[in-house]
């Protein structure tokens, strides 16, 4: 998207370039060039003009300033077309021109755009009702085989970066099937290893308690000191309960804990 810049829009008018002797002429003569194009509506000048008046939605006053490359494109028998359509949000601009004849490509001229902006303008009552568009435009004349070799780079560039994308996404999906598969084989491992966790408890097992009484904290970590019978004394790290950081809990509520310490601190009273 363009941003929208606040500001008093340029009074002059857009250059009038001219068309030279050939396309090459016209595409130095173009290239350097600044202009605003009013996309409000307002202005009726075809020339400053920023009304969507074709299907590519591409400017009129862009067209008006390209219109002696389609007259080159004509005197040598072809028609010429907008490609590589840049998005602006509000239009969209060419960011190449082709000149095609019955034998093929005559040439291109490759169009790039410095300086894009939407500039809000007055109106004649000093209102800020105009809202140009604004650009520095920069040419480069494309003789046939320098395009088709242009073109071809280009897409190799876009193959490569699709291939590249395809192989990212393979990737990705390897690595969440790993994920996937190991977190599954926890799963099914998890029942067993919390029994043997409780029938072998000892002092310094690291556990979480889980309370049969919910406690909509957690996790609560702490490390065995000792057991009793079916209860065991846990020293929490990261929790005071009933202002003790250590306490019994049945042992059939401890299951095992192998990550870092929480930082969060829970209290429950």
């Amino acid at each position: 998207m363009v941003p929208l810049i606040f500001g008093l829009a340029a009074c002059s008018t857009n250059p009038r370039i001219a068309a030279g002797n050939s396309i090459q002429d016209f595409a130095r003569a173009l290239n350097g060039s600044k202009f605003d194009f009013d996309l409000s509506g307002r202005i009726k000048v075809p020339a400053m003009s920023g009304a969507l008046v074709t299907a590519q939605r591409i400017p009129e006053g862009l067209l008006v300033a390209l219109a002696p490359a389609k007259e080159h494109c004509a005197r040598a028998g072809g028609a010429l077309t907008f490609t590589k359509l840049q998005n602006t949000g509000r239009a969209n601009l060419p960011g190449r021109i082709e000149c095609g004849t019955v034998s093929g490509l005559a040439w291109a001229v490759d169009l790039t755009y410095f300086d894009l902006a939407m500039v809000a303008g007055e109106d004649a009552m000093g209102r800020k009702s105009l809202t140009y568009l604004n650009f520095l435009l920069r040419t480069e004349y494309l003789s046939a085989g320098d395009a088709a070799r242009r073109t071809a780079t280009e897409q190799a560039q876009v193959n490569a970066r699709a291939t590249a994308d395809a192989e990212l996404q393979e990737r990705q999906a390897r690595d969440a099937a790993v994920v996937a598969a190991e977190a599954d084989r926890r799963a099914a491992e998890w029942p067993g290893r919390v029994a043997a966790f409780r029938t072998a408890m000892k002092s310094g097992d690291r556990c979480e308690w889980k309370p049969a009484t919910s406690v909509p904290v957690g996790p609560l970590v702490g490390v065995v000191v000792r057991t009793e019978g079916a209860m065991a004394y846990v020293q929490f790290e990261n929790a005071v309960i009933a202002g003790e950081t250590a306490r019994y809990v049945p042992k059939a509520e401890l299951v095992p804990f192998d990550r870092p310490t929480p930082a969060a601190r829970f209290e429950i009273r």
